[in-house]
Parts: C-alpha cells; structure tokens; sequence
C-alpha cells in the first residue's frame, strides 16, 4: 500500500469516531488517494488502515493518536 501512497500526487486520511455500547471510543482510520488503472486513468481508492480505541473525543486526543499511528 505504501508504494501505490508515494505514487499518487495526492493523499489524504480520514477518521471517523464512535462509541459503542461499553463507551468505548473507536476510531477508524482510512487513507484516500490516486491510482492508475490497467488503461492509465487515474482512479479514487480508500484503504481501511486501522481500527483504535481512544482515551476521549477531543480534536487534540484524536491529533495525538493519528501521529503516533502515523509514526508505527
């Protein structure tokens, strides 16, 4: 997945939050980008990248755990 990454011109991550019925809060990460097809033409792709739990909901707590995703 990396490789079809660095060869789109462009990238970018998406997360959406939930909690479930223990209060759990979950995180799901995607990543949406370019690639070619078989005739060259460029195409949408969205890749699931990872599902996490979260300590809370704040913008600042959601930073913390996509840099250090990004960072494994």
């Amino acid at each position: 997945m990396l490789q079809r990454i660095t060869k789109s011109p462009f990238y970018g991550i998406m997360v959406d939050e939930t909690t479930d019925r223990s209060t759990s809060i979950k995180l799901i990460i995607y990543i949406k980008y370019l690639g070619q097809d078989e005739n060259g033409a460029w195409k949408t792709i969205t890749d699931y990248l990872d599902l996490v739990t979260s300590s809370s909901q704040s913008a600042l707590n959601i930073k913390v755990i996509f840099i250090d995703f990004t960072f494994i």
